[in-house]
């Protein structure tokens, strides 16, 4: 039965961690071909399961601090991001292994953080991290991707469908999902910090939303 880690337990039970998607434009075709959920919740739920699982096996330590805005005038908090020295505990998976990569040792805000791990510019940084998850789980045999060619006169199209394995489903009903979806939910027992992060983990996707180039007429 292979490992999951709790960023793979995301993306594999996605309605544990995110909404049905309101909108086709944030929507994300789920792994198990069930339906879609939210591309933002889930994105944003990917990052803290791992940024928290990180901090329980002692690799970082996650500080929420007031902050000022606003010339002073206004008072809010932030989440600070350390990595601990001489932390030897293996690491739980490549989607946490790449993002403690991207945690300085002095602390840093984790939009910062999440800014730097992400690493491209890009029209939809949700989608940029949730591929580059998804990849791994298809690399790792952890998930099936099937293409299906048609063609139909001069017209070729192109259709994406992924499965799960058994294997894989086993694993997903051994792992305490329940678990792990209240920690996301309140990191554990501290919904103000669950908040603060959210919200800092969007703050560093958003940052990297391409700048669009505009052609106006002379």
């Amino acid at each position: 039965m292979p490992d999951l880690s709790p960023a793979d337990l995301v993306l594999l039970s996605p309605d544990r961690f995110a909404s049905t998607s309101p909108r086709k434009s944030d929507a994300h075709i789920r792994l198990d071909g069930a339906g879609t959920v939210a591309e933002t919740e889930l994105a944003e739920s990917v990052v803290i399961a791992a940024l928290l699982t990180l901090e329980r096996d002692g690799h970082i330590t996650l500080t929420r601090a007031p902050k000022k805005e606003l010339l002073g005038l206004r008072k809010t908090h932030a989440v600070h991001a350390a990595r601990t020295p001489g932390s030897s505990t293996a690491l739980p998976g490549p989607t946490e292994a790449t993002l403690l990569a991207a945690v300085p040792e002095a602390p840093a805000e984790v939009d910062e953080v999440v800014y730097r791990w992400l690493g491209d510019d890009t029209p939809n940084p949700d989608a940029l991290l949730l591929g580059r998850a998804c990849h791994g789980l298809i690399e790792r045999g952890l998930v099936e991707r099937t293409e299906t060619t048609t063609k139909k006169w001069f017209l070729t199209h192109t259709d994406v469908s992924f499965s799960l394995p058994e294997s894989t489903r086993a694993a997903i009903a051994a792992a305490d999902v329940s678990a792990l979806s209240t920690l996301v939910a309140d990191a554990g027992g501290r919904p103000e910090f669950a908040e603060t992060l959210r919200t800092e983990i969007r703050q560093g996707l958003s940052r990297r939303v391409e700048a669009q180039d505009y052609d106006f007429p002379d």
